[in-house]
């Protein structure tokens, strides 16, 4: 393989590109602003070649403020220099030979320069771009506004676009794990992230084997990284010094232990500093100041740190973060720890979703004689790592006879958490709970059993059930925060699946407050709730960043780690970035492993299906069925529409419609019945994409009990089909790429031009071609078959669009026939109608 210095990265900034492009259309100037290395110079200079115009830099820098007219100096004539109005004249007659001015680091230009550029661009219309780490001065500042400047800000790249950048740079696959690895380090900052990358890869912590990258476990960052991380460590004081060793053992630190060391003045709010408040805890303000100091410090240094922040754990409430953070560091140095802290901490590991912490503290509790309740927790982080069969085995020791009732409560919860997560088994770990309800006495046990039914029934789709429960869950649940805040996480859960979108992120919200505090299984599904709701009401942006914010969390393992995978898969599909969500699907369905049954896996692998019926991936629509059902419980119902949906999709992919429209009518009514209102609106959805009317109609009405931007849209778009109202479909496109939704803005027009040609206007038909193709560039590939509808020749009925696309997939008319459960000369006579409509319109 190449060398770095031989590779090109590509250029990434589309969204941003698009903003100035639109304000440079309209008459407008644009400032860009962002931190140093965020990428406004390549913007400029891409955007300036993207015009065919050639870049005036105007440079200016900290040590030129002082110097009058130093800024323009460079590109100004000397004699003219005195003149400000000839200085002036000089660059409006550059710019009107065919250069665009580009100012750079507008925050630092002289008076003198500043007083030039703000005449410049009030009196001359797209005369350039600034760039600006800072706001500009106040002259030019109130220049800028009075001439309609633009202002772009800058943000740090997205997780998906630096896998992107990554891959096209070194042609491999990145994990989400690396990925996260490197936004982290590079705080989304372009700049760094190719100095890192390059680095690594010349260094050789970045390989490419078969085709997927591996990052070092000792990648630390580039050496200008390096050596910016410890000319700063290099002036750090004692406390902050004293707090990055401790980070560099442990992170986040509680913010009680800080205190308790007494070490708050190496906290800083100030960007640059090296240590940062995030809630209740403290973060390293780059990671590259912890990796240094993890290369640098010795072994006998690392145990004197470890033992100070053990000692500081176990003297203040650090809440479950530093109670397992002490556990790891007592197991890590042999440091003694009891057996009743190792089986709290292996409980706190369980809810934070790092299920091989939990299982690790519960194997030492049983093995320092914990009793009970170790083995309870170890049973909990085995099923929860989806080894069922070896929780039912360590459970099997335990005589539920011979327990008390608080005893019974906790033996009772491990056992229907080993069926609910373990084995997918949701009426077993109802009927575990039946069982031993009645021996309970406490209201925390009956809360917590309230609580974990809520949850069996929103997993199984009894919705009704599952908000009985999870409100009882709730009423119960004084000076019990963990399953109040469950409780409150299943009815959120459960009224977005009945088509609510305010009340779902209010109580997820108010169930995250407390999530954050137990930890990251809950956060993880409540997150997931929200950027659900978010999506149904068109905040695609936000719902990205809520998603995104659940993958970086540093705590996420196994079934956390898989939701926050799909979670994000999700939000890509909305938008029509297929490689990305097909990554994120993949590294869920690895997290989840061969023991899932906890039917994460058959809808991560509808979401495959679905993509790859979006895409026209016949192969990969059908290993995804495969995966839909393999290892999996099978069910029947609502439990098991997965499946059904991934065989739909990849029907659709191969080139049937009618049959899988038909299968995704039956999966809306099943969803209906359980009062699944959002999740039927979104199947039939999907059917009024195929152009399936009877859907259409359903939808409409399906839609009249939802709430969001997004359902309304999809209503309107079944209302157009309905109708074939070309001119309703157009506008419907429109809507649904204002939100985002480039895949259904795309089917939406496509369906608005097979609506035109089918009313005699060809022209306007053909004049949405073109928008149709620019439309199509906003996203991944894309061949779904309203667009094949509209590529190809006008007026088929979706029987013989289907003959003619089965043909053209190579199978035989025999085949055709069996599978639309037609004779074959029926397939015939559909092909040789196609054929002849073909022939007219010219296709």
């Amino acid at each position: 393989m190449a060398g770095a210095a031989d590779m090109t990265w590509e250029y990434r900034r589309t969204e941003q590109f698009d903003v100035v492009r639109r304000a440079w259309s309209s008459g407008h100037g644009v400032l860009l602003s962002g931190p140093a290395g965020i990428g406004k110079t390549a913007l400029a200079r891409h955007f300036a070649t993207s015009i065919g115009r050639r870049p005036l830099w105007i440079i200016a820098t900290p040590g030129m403020v002082q110097t009058p007219l130093a800024a323009v100096a460079s590109v100004v004539e000397t004699e003219r220099l005195g003149d400000t109005a000839a200085t002036v004249e000089t660059l409006r007659a550059r710019v009107r030979s065919g250069e665009i001015v580009v100012v750079e680091g507008a925050e630092y230009l002289d008076p003198s320069s500043e007083a030039v550029i703000a005449r410049l661009f009030t009196s001359v219309a797209c005369a350039g771009l600034l760039t600006a780490r800072d706001a500009a001065g106040p002259v030019l500042g109130r220049a800028l506004g009075a001439a309609g400047v633009v202002e772009v800000a800058m943000t740090p790249l997205e997780l998906n676009t630096v896998a992107e950048m990554v891959e096209h740079r070194v042609d491999g696959r990145l994990s989400v794990d690396d990925a996260v690895r490197l936004h982290r380090t590079t705080a989304g900052n372009p700049f760094l992230l190719i100095a890192c990358v390059d680095s690594a890869f010349d260094g050789g912590s970045l390989t490419v084997e078969d085709g997927v990258i591996a990052l070092d476990g000792a990648f630390g960052g580039s050496p200008d990284l390096l050596d910016l991380g410890a000319d700063r460590l290099e002036r750090a004081n004692d406390a902050e010094r004293e707090l990055i060793d401790l980070l560099s053992l442990c992170e986040p630190l509680p913010r009680a232990v800080v205190d308790h060391l007494g070490l708050a003045d190496g906290i800083s709010d100030a960007e640059g500093g090296l240590v940062l408040p995030l809630d209740d805890a403290v973060v390293p303000g780059h990671l590259i100041y912890t990796a240094i100091r993890r290369a640098t410090m010795g072994l006998l240094e690392r145990r004197v740190r470890a033992s100070r922040l053990a000692d500081a754990m176990n003297a203040v409430d650090g809440g479950p973060i530093g109670r397992v953070h002490r556990a790891r560091l007592c197991l890590d140095y042999t440091m003694p720890i009891s057996a009743g802290d190792l089986a709290e901490s292996a409980a706190l590991a369980f809810m934070m979703g790092d299920f091989p912490m939990a299982e690790r503290c519960a194997r030492a509790a049983v093995t320092a004689g914990g009793g009970l309740g170790a083995l309870l927790q170890l049973a909990r982080a085995q099923s929860g790592m989806g080894r069922s069969a070896l929780a039912h085995q360590t459970l099997d020791g335990v005589d539920p006879d011979s327990l008390d009732a608080d005893e019974l409560g906790g033996y009772a919860i491990s056992a229907a958490l080993t069926f609910l997560v373990g084995d997918g088994d949701h009426s077993g770990a109802v009927t575990v709970l039946d069982k031993f309800e009645p021996r309970l006495e406490s209201a925390a046990a009956l809360s917590s059993f309230a609580a974990v039914r809520a949850l069996a029934h929103v997993n199984a789709g009894a919705q009704a059930a599952a908000l009985r429960w999870s409100r009882r869950a709730q009423a119960l649940a004084a000076g019990a925060p963990l399953w109040t805040s469950l409780g409150e996480y299943v009815e959120a859960e459960s009224l977005r699946r009945s088509g609510e979108v305010r009340r779902p992120v209010h109580l997820a919200s108010d169930a995250l407050v407390q999530a954050g505090q137990l930890g990251s299984v809950l956060a993880t599904g409540a997150r997931r709730t929200i950027v659900q709701a978010l999506l149904a009401d068109g905040d695609v942006g936000t719902a990205a960043a809520v998603a995104d914010k659940l993958l970086e969390a540093t705590l996420l393992h196994h079934v956390p780690r898989a939701i926050a995978c799909a979670t994000r898969a999700a939000v890509d599909i909305a938008r029509g970035q297929h490689e990305p969500a097909l990554r994120l699907c993949a590294e869920s369905l690895q997290s989840l492993g061969e023991y899932d049954r906890t039917g994460l896996g058959r809808g991560v692998a509808m979401l495959v299906a679905l993509v790859c019926a979006e895409t026209g991936d016949v192969d990969g629509a059908r290993r995804a069925v495969e995966q839909s059902t393999r290892g999996t419980v099978a069910a029947d119902g609502w439990g098991g529409i997965n499946p059904r949906l991934a065989a739909a999709f990849t029907a659709v992919a191969e080139g049937e419609l009618i049959a899988p429209s038909a299968v995704l009518r039956d999966i809306a009514q099943t969803c209906i019945r359980a009062e699944q209102w959002t999740d039927a609106v979104a199947v039939l959805h999907c059917a009024v994409r195929w152009g399936d009317v009877e859907a259409a109609r359903m939808l409409t009405e399906a839609a009249a009990t939802c709430e969001g931007r997004t359902v309304e849209v999809q209503r309107r778009h079944a209302s157009a089909l309905a109708a074939s109202d070309a001119e309703g479909l157009v506008l419907v496109s429109g809507q649904f790429a204002d939100l985002g939704f480039i895949p259904s803005a795309v089917d939406a027009l496509g369906q608005a031009v097979v609506a035109h040609r089918s009313a005699g206007r060809a022209g306007l038909a053909d004049t949405l071609l073109t928008c149709l193709s620019a439309l199509q560039g906003r996203c991944g590939p894309l061949d779904t078959p309203a667009l094949r509808a509209a590529l190809g020749p006008a007026g088929l009925t979706r029987r013989e669009s289907e003959v003619t696309w089965l043909l053209a997939s190579g199978e035989s008319v025999q085949q055709i026939a069996d599978r639309l459960s037609v004779r074959a000369p029926t397939v015939r006579a559909l092909a040789a109608r196609a054929r002849a409509k073909s022939t007219v319109t010219g296709h």
